[in-house]
């Protein structure tokens, strides 16, 4: 074990001794349930009532400034919003949130359990194909989540698959508003400074990445990570050269139809890139009705054959 993972480890332990001295009658059953630039998750249940065990995941970020040992108000302030955005959003497809709480030197949100990120699915999953089907049921969750928060005005700057959970019965949750910031429908060309890369970078629209001097994000590049999130449901394993040659092959797991939809939301000029509703157009245009049309074709050459066999 590297000295890195054996300091991860502590940090851990630490985290999970700090939160059931404070909340006893929490076990933890997975103090390694996740991790990001924002934190770390653990998985705990709550056994107050032990006839009625609570299932939580706890999102822990430290807020303490690492120079001056004291609060950081700022990082504080920042772990306080995203709880706050978190229980303004209430959609099937965003991961809900009980409470948020600071104990010693870290900021604790706590929030719905689910099986695992789509990130760690993607990653363990071997089936070569994966059925339009299952595809267009992710794709419309993620434009379905999206949009219930483009339509609050916020916009949110780090959809990732690391940042969408999947629960059991296969239903999509976002989950991670760590950069979420408000934006103002009325100013349509709109866009919100980012100072900095946070998460994986090829999830960042043209318009950031071919910026020289300012990053600027708006909600059209929430469309792109969408774009990008399907792409790689779909078996596309992004190199680091992306960041330079821009270049992706076609998404192996998925038919040609998909691709055409992921091709559709990946428009590098962000003023041509659709909408959500633009999407959806295209999702019951190209594939829902296509499916449709094909049934019919097969069910009335089936019909044919069998006529001409009497």
């Amino acid at each position: 074990m590297s000295q890195l993972e054996e300091k991860q480890i502590k940090i851990l332990q630490n985290i999970a001794k700090i939160l059931c001295e404070e909340k006893k009658n929490f076990v933890i059953t997975n103090s390694n349930a996740g991790s990001g630039s924002f934190g770390k998750c653990l998985f705990v249940e709550d056994r107050q009532d032990i006839d009625k065990i609570k299932k939580y995941a706890i999102k822990a970020q430290i807020v303490i400034d690492p120079h001056l040992q004291i609060i950081d108000n700022q990082t504080l302030q920042n772990c306080q919003d995203e709880a706050q955005i978190l229980r303004e959003i209430k959609h099937k497809n965003v991961v809900r949130v009980y409470e948020d709480y600071l104990i010693k030197n870290y900021h604790f949100i706590e929030m719905e359990q689910c099986d695992c990120s789509l990130q760690k699915l993607v990653e363990s999953q071997q089936n070569p194909i994966i059925p339009q089907k299952q595809f267009i049921h992710f794709a419309n969750q993620l434009l379905d989540g999206v949009e219930y928060i483009h339509n609050l005005n916020y916009v949110l700057r780090d959809l990732s698959l690391g940042n969408i959970l999947i629960c059991q019965d296969g239903t999509l949750k976002l989950c991670d508003f760590g950069l979420a910031k408000k934006f103002k429908p009325e100013m349509e060309e709109q866009m919100l400074l980012t100072k900095s890369f946070k998460g994986a970078a090829f999830y960042y629209p043209p318009e950031i990445l071919n910026s020289k001097d300012k990053l600027l994000y708006s909600q059209k590049g929430d469309i792109q990570a969408i774009g990008v999130c399907l792409q790689m449901i779909g078996g596309i394993d992004f190199p680091s050269s992306y960041l330079i040659t821009k270049k992706v092959n076609i998404a192996p797991k998925v038919d040609g139809e998909c691709n055409k939809l992921i091709k559709f939301i990946l428009n590098e000029d962000k003023d041509k890139r659709p909408s959500i509703q633009m999407i959806r157009q295209f999702i019951y245009q190209n594939l829902i009705l296509w499916q449709h049309f094909t049934l019919y074709q097969f069910c009335k050459q089936n019909q044919i054959q069998k006529v001409n066999n009497i």
